[in-house]
């Protein structure tokens, strides 16, 4: 597994940045009140290595967070009230693979033994309704799912860290399309808890798309793109019982000009209405956490 400078950031803002994690390059971002009952938010981009705008948005994110730490009164408040876990690359080797070998790679790059393509969709790789619809059992398809549940490193890992926290939101950065989006993936029959689930994309929706103009939509995942198993967002809610999970299509629409090799100049501008989204969610469960229990089932 490639490594990468995990430390660059803590450098900058020592006082609100740590890492949680030896092997994967986990960032976590906290402020004045430490106390075990505070809620957290786990973010994550780069998992399917060719969406380059994905980790660039959660670092646009990341930064707007600590460089606005105590001058934005909005954003000292979520941060001194709300724990962030940050994963802005899942898929090192995979991300380098496409700057080196083939711009357009989509899967891990582990070797498939007795096969003759390397590789897994590590996001159909998670042990939820794994191997069912929406994946390939042939290792040369880019939605190969993989010898066995959590085959990859990089998923064993991050859902490792997960279930040793509790989280109240799960955000998975991908691209393209403008989607924000809820479980469930595998199924077309809604989650106990839709209802909640599509007033809080509803309130991101609106934050996004006043920010720069841009249209985005919302929905249920499996309700926009045909069913698929053994994705992040159902493990996330049916397994580590996270409540607000959400799937996001960053950049370009569909059909647009530039896919997946979006420009530059719009990484800026696509980060910052994306922070504007996740901050409505972040604002909602920070209004709503004297509840009990934000998991689900």
């Amino acid at each position: 597994m490639t490594s990468i400078n995990k430390s660059a950031i803590e450098g900058v803002w020592p006082s609100y940045c740590a890492r949680a994690d030896v092997t994967t390059a986990f960032i976590v971002i906290s402020g004045a009140r430490k106390d075990e009952d505070k809620p957290s938010i786990y973010m994550q981009g780069g998992f399917h290595a060719r969406e380059w705008i994905a980790p660039a948005t959660v670092l646009v994110m990341v930064n707007q967070l600590l460089s606005n730490y105590g001058s934005d009164e909005a954003i000292t408040v979520l941060i001194d009230n709300i724990d962030w876990y940050v994963l802005p690359l899942a898929n090192v080797d995979g991300y380098v693979y496409t700057w080196t070998e083939d711009r357009f790679w989509r899967k891990t790059r582990s070797v498939n033994e007795n096969q003759d393509c390397n590789g897994t969709d590590p996001n159909r790789n998670w042990d939820y309704d794994w191997g069912g619809a929406g994946t390939s059992d042939i290792a040369c398809s880019p939605i190969y799912g993989g010898s066995s549940p959590f085959s990859e490193r990089e998923v064993r890992e991050v859902a490792g860290f997960i279930t040793k926290h509790n989280f109240d939101a799960f955000l998975d950065f991908h691209a393209y399309g403008q989607i924000w989006m809820a479980p469930w993936s595998y199924s077309l029959s809604s989650t106990p808890d839709y209802a909640e689930q599509m007033e809080v994309l509803k309130l991101a929706i609106e934050a996004v798309n006043a920010t720069n103009g841009m249209e985005y939509i919302s929905g249920q995942i499996s309700h926009i793109f045909s069913p698929t198993s053994g994705s992040s967002g159902d493990w996330a809610y049916g397994t580590a019982h996270i409540k607000y999970t959400y799937g996001i299509e960053l950049r370009d629409v569909w059909y647009g000009d530039y896919g997946f090799l979006l420009p530059e100049d719009q990484i800026l501008a696509t980060g910052l209405e994306t922070f504007a989204g996740v901050k409505a969610i972040a604002s909602y469960i920070l209004e709503h956490a004297t509840d009990s229990d934000n998991s689900t089932l």
